[in-house]
C-alpha cells in the first residue's frame, strides 16, 4: 500500500504541514529519549551490587601490582621466607642498586643492560606523547 505525495503549492499550508511534522517527530524523539534513559537507570540495590563488584575487581587488579612493588623493597631473605606481608619489615633499596650496578658491568650479557632499556622506554614514551 503506497501513499501518494501531495503537492502543496500554498506557502501557508506548507508551513503548517512542516510545523505539524516537527511536532509529531519531536514527540517521538522525546519519548525515545525517555525510554532509553529509563532503561539505563539502575535500581539502588543493583547499584550497590555493581559498585561492590567493581570495587572487588579493582582490588583484584591492583593487589598484584602492589605486591610486586612491595617485593622490590624487601630483602632477599624476607622474600624467600614466604608470607604475603605487603609492607616490608626492613625496606631497602639494595635490589635497585644491584640491578643498576649489573647494567653497566663488563662481562655481563647484553640482556641485562637496564640503562639502555630505561632510556629506550623514555624515548618511546616522549615520542608517543609528542606525536599524539
Amino acid at each position: 500500500m503506497s501513499k501518494k505525495a501531495t503537492v502543496i503549492t500554498d506557502q501557508a499550508a506548507l508551513d503548517a504541514r512542516i510545523n505539524e511534522l516537527q511536532k509529531k517527530y519531536s514527540r517521538r524523539s522525546k519519548k525515545a529519549q525517555e525510554d532509553v534513559s529509563s532503561r539505563l537507570r539502575l535500581h539502588p540495590v543493583a547499584k550497590v551490587f555493581l559498585y561492590l563488584f567493581l570495587a572487588i575487581m579493582v582490588f583484584i587488579t591492583i593487589l598484584p601490582l602492589l605486591y610486586a612493588i612491595s617485593g622490590s623493597f624487601k630483602t632477599n631473605f624476607e622474600i624467600a621466607s614466604g608470607g604475603i606481608q605487603l609492607i616490608p619489615k626492613n625496606p631497602t633499596l639494595d635490589n635497585y642498586k644491584t640491578v643498576w650496578s649489573m647494567s653497566g658491568s663488563y662481562g655481563q650479557s647484553a640482556d641485562t643492560n637496564y640503562m639502555i632499556f630505561t632510556w629506550n622506554s623514555i624515548k618511546v614514551s616522549l615520542l608517543t606523547v609528542v606525536f599524539t
